[in-house]
């Protein structure tokens, strides 16, 4: 089952229910998973330096690619995702699928913040 909602990913960081007073005040939470970058967006995703749209861009990490399979699998960009704040996700760690992806692509290696809006989880 795919999971692409910001306020479902945010249960995996929250010790309350989604909506809680934490949420209304901006509590930053720790928290420890794994996502999948889906923002189709051929530029790529902005990582951000902190959990808003007008916060610095730090780096990007790529949209899915297609392999060379008949038919062709979707190859993601898999981050550790750290913490959540107001719909964020601090992420670090990004990988791409080595058996997937193609080879040299660019993925920011580093820590930042991107929108939930544009994670998924599966199980």
């Amino acid at each position: 089952m795919k999971i692409a909602c910001a306020a479902l990913l945010a249960i995996a960081c929250a010790f309350g229910a989604a909506g809680s007073r934490a949420d209304e005040i901006g509590i930053l939470r720790s928290c420890s998973f794994g996502a999948f970058v889906t923002d189709s967006d051929p530029a790529g995703l902005n990582v951000r330096a902190g959990p808003d749209a007008t916060s610095a861009i730090v780096g990007k990490l790529p949209p899915p690619a297609l392999s060379d399979d008949d038919p062709p699998i979707r190859a993601y960009v898999e981050v550790q995702v750290v913490a959540s704040q107001n719909g964020w996700f601090r992420i670090r760690n990004a990988r791409d699928n080595p058996l997937l992806a193609p080879p040299g692509r660019a993925v920011f290696g580093g820590a930042g913040w991107v929108s939930g809006r544009h994670l998924s989880v599966k199980s």
